[in-house]
């Protein structure tokens, strides 16, 4: 016959582990969450970031071409 004190330290055992893997399926699940919002955030900022750059890439390279074109016609003109 068992005794109540080893029944009742296999009984605490089995609920520890039971809600302890719960817990810990639970925080994995959030923290795979978390990542995936956090992944998309940052791939959101960085395509607005490539965005801005190639809009003032753009603007530079409009700049050098009227800059250019100025050169021209004041060598024409000269």
């Amino acid at each position: 016959m068992k005794s109540p004190v080893i029944t009742f330290v296999v009984l605490l055992l089995f609920f520890v582990l039971l809600i302890g893997g719960a817990g810990y399926i639970y925080v994995a699940s959030q923290m795979s969450a978390e990542m995936g919002y956090l992944k998309n955030q940052q791939r959101e900022a960085l395509s607005t970031s490539s965005e801005r750059v190639v809009e003032r890439l753009r603007d530079a390279l409009d700049d050098i071409l009227l800059l250019r074109e100025q050169m021209r016609i004041t060598g024409l003109l000269a």
